[in-house]
């Protein structure tokens, strides 16, 4: 009888034990899930707050995390304890546009954080600034010459002259050839500005006109080369 009495509360220790433990188990920082299609990958992670954050690649992708001002890589990000996360709501950036001191973030395409994202970089807000200031301006200017791919010196559209400030003006690939046969050095335009940007090749600003004008006929509308 006293064996059995051992017995059973032995059995009861070891359940109560093997109890504790599937209790006190943490459960995984974020989970990820990755899918591939015919196009690539789709690549999703779930974090602590229950949310997905899906992104579409030609390759596989590795997402950082940014906590509270200090990153974590994924494989660091599962060391952490996840329950003080999980009423704080996560949010996703794209990495190029970001700076992290100590940090190279050219392995990254999404940056998922909590409270504050990271500074911007540099160049993000040079970027931002030009943005502000031209777009959708109306910008008259001289035709001062030819512009051209960096990367393979394809004709891209050309350098225009307004006051003391030199653009790009970047045309359709498909419609740059069209348009540079009414267009020559030394002409007067007029160019509604769609979209105002900076690239790392080039200092001065780039333009993509919206509407394009010359002798008072558009020769671009909507984007689009009217000839």
């Amino acid at each position: 009888m006293k064996g059995k009495i051992f017995l059973i509360l032995v059995i009861a220790v070891l359940l109560f034990y093997r109890s504790m433990a599937q209790t006190s188990a943490i459960a995984p920082f974020f989970t990820k899930t990755l899918t591939k299609t015919k196009y690539g990958y789709i690549t999703s992670m779930t974090t602590p707050d229950g949310k997905l954050f899906p992104c579409v690649s030609t390759e596989k992708i590795f997402f950082l995390f940014y906590i509270n001002g200090k990153s974590y890589t994924e494989q660091e990000a599962l060391q952490l304890d996840p329950t003080p996360f999980k009423t704080q709501k996560f949010n996703a950036v794209f990495a190029w546009d970001y700076e992290i001191e100590g940090r190279d973030l050219s392995p990254y395409i999404q940056i998922l954080y909590v409270g504050d994202p990271p500074p911007l970089s540099d160049f993000t807000k040079k970027n931002l600034a030009v943005f502000n200031k031209y777009n959708s301006k109306t910008i008259t200017g001289v035709v001062k010459g030819l512009a051209y791919f960096s990367q393979n010196k394809l004709l891209s559209g050309f350098i225009l002259e307004s006051g003391n400030q030199d653009f790009r003006v970047n045309i359709t690939m498909n419609e740059v050839s069209r348009l540079m046969k009414a267009v020559a050095i030394g002409d007067i335009v007029i160019i509604e500005v769609g979209h105002a940007s900076i690239t790392r090749d080039s200092e001065l600003p780039v333009l993509v006109p919206k509407t394009l004008t010359k002798d008072g006929e558009k020769l671009i509308q909507k984007g689009s080369v009217q000839i």
